[in-house]
């Protein structure tokens, strides 16, 4: 290859990582996820054709995923692709500031390994894909982590502030980055060490402080923001309690526009069964303590257990920090029992592997980079597994409709109906071609879909029903 071509250790580390998202992509990017990828879509959409209206839900509220997706929309057009694809360029994000800040702190070779297993993560990548606000939350948690690390290991108060302020943006995502300051905060602590050295002096104080500062600056502003255009500083606090009381099991009538209810309600699930019984997550919590586990064994036989620079040291306090007190805070506070609502757990998860996979490159030679292979291929399995393209009878549905290809209106069940009504609403095109199934069907085409995509939902065929055709437009497993 000419020299000019050749790529230096850097571009290749960056070139895999990438490539192996793009593969990621190519098999997992379907456009819109269950659950409430549509209500964000629905809110940008109102935010690029119609300003930005008094909001009115706790979805409208996450700021960071309603604006991008509204320029995105702005930029290649308004539907569930462009959705996805936005979702996409945050998880480009997130793989880039995990090479860059991983080479810096862990080293080339485990930092390239962490935004590769990054990039081929079913959490992280496959499951961020879909329209969902988890990934915005990951790259905002992710950065303001590394930063701190860097801050923790100089003592640089301006790194400290700025991992403050990117926290602040994890949080305008969703209420379960709460731990994220907290644990930065306690880590500038220890870094600074006020009883040791320095004592109370000004700079040895700023930095204890700093990160904590540029935190409450992003939440002083939130809260002021939403007292000077709703009258009441905590809105959006207010309405996340009030959807999670109800979801929880508390009447409506009983919400009063405060956490108690949310707070008290009770669990539904055990928060470390559900954890255990993760596809996408368990095993690769499972695979990257059992790699720990065989680096330190090592260590501890070759006498060097303590081996670790800085950078090491404070990633692992800084990322398992966050990553346990965030499972803890959201499964047993919040009351929110999914890893979806713990998204540092499985991203701390990905950088654990790389480092240990790294560490043990000296004793498996080029077999830590063929663990590395199978990771990726366990991964793209589990993200196979949970991924039942559940959109694709609505997609193929709302095409149909926007041709006028039966003359008529189509009668289906209420997910597939609202799904539908998404679609066409996002492309501008009428909503008179779809029927809910309260409508009479007499005389009328009816779409029986399998929403859910595994057997039962949607809506079932009565027996005078005649089948005209059969269709299956989801991609296959």
């Amino acid at each position: 290859m000419p020299p000019a071509l050749r790529l230096g250790e850097p571009q290749r580390a960056w070139a895999i990582a990438f490539a192996v998202l793009i593969v990621f992509a190519l098999l997992f990017l379907d456009g819109f996820a269950p659950r409430d990828s549509w209500r964000y879509a629905l809110h940008a959409h109102d935010l690029m054709g119609e300003g930005a209206p008094r909001p009115a839900d706790h979805w409208r509220l996450r700021w960071p995923m309603t604006g991008s997706l509204a320029l995105g929309f702005a930029a290649l057009g308004a539907s569930d692709r462009t959705a996805a694809l936005v979702c996409a360029a945050w998880v480009a994000g997130l793989v880039a500031v995990t090479l860059w800040f991983g080479r810096r702190e862990l080293g080339p070779r485990a930092g390239t390994l962490a935004g590769v297993l990054t990039a081929g993560s079913a959490f992280c990548a496959a499951q961020a894909f879909e329209v969902r606000i988890h990934g915005f939350e990951t790259l905002f948690g992710a950065a303001a982590c590394w930063v701190a690390v860097g801050g923790l290991r100089t003592g640089d108060a301006r790194r400290l502030f700025a991992s403050g302020v990117l926290a602040g943006g994890a949080w305008l995502c969703r209420e379960t980055a709460a731990p994220i300051p907290a644990v930065l905060g306690l880590a500038s602590l220890a870094a600074a060490a006020p009883w040791r050295r320095g004592g109370l002096a000004p700079a040895n104080l700023w930095r204890v402080t700093a990160s904590s500062a540029g935190f409450l600056l992003v939440l002083a502003a939130e809260l002021a923001a939403y007292a000077a255009f709703t009258g009441d500083p905590f809105f959006r606090l207010n309405l996340s309690a009030n959807h999670e009381a109800i979801t929880g099991g508390t009447a409506p009538a009983e919400v009063t526009g405060t956490a108690g209810q949310a707070l008290a309600s009770p669990l539904q699930q055990d928060p470390l069964a559900v954890l255990l019984t993760t596809p996408n997550v368990t095993p690769f919590l499972v695979g990257a303590l059992v790699l720990l586990a065989l680096v330190l064994v090592l260590r501890l036989a070759n006498g060097d257990a303590g081996r670790a620079g800085a950078g090491e040291r404070w990633a692992g306090v800084v990322l398992a920090g966050v990553a346990g007190s965030s499972w803890l805070f959201s499964s047993y506070v919040l009351r929110l029992e999914e890893p979806l609502y713990v998204p540092m757990l499985p991203y701390a998860v990905g950088v654990l592997a790389g480092w240990s996979l790294a560490a043990l490159r000296p004793v498996l030679g080029r077999l830590a980079y063929a663990c590395a292979g199978l990771w990726l291929v366990a991964s793209a399995a589990a993200a196979d597994l949970r991924d039942y393209d559940e959109w694709a009878e609505s997609r193929w549905l709302a095409d149909a409709l926007r041709e006028d290809a039966f003359g008529e209106p189509v009668v289906t069940d209420w997910q597939t109906a609202r799904r539908v009504g998404t679609l066409l609403t996002l492309t501008g095109d009428p909503l008179a071609g779809v029927f809910f199934p309260e409508d009479a069907c007499r005389g009328r085409l009816v779409l029986v879909a399998n929403p859910s995509g595994r057997t039962g939902g949607g809506l079932r065929p009565a027996p005078d029903w005649q089948p005209v055709t059969e269709l299956r437009p989801r991609r296959p497993s």
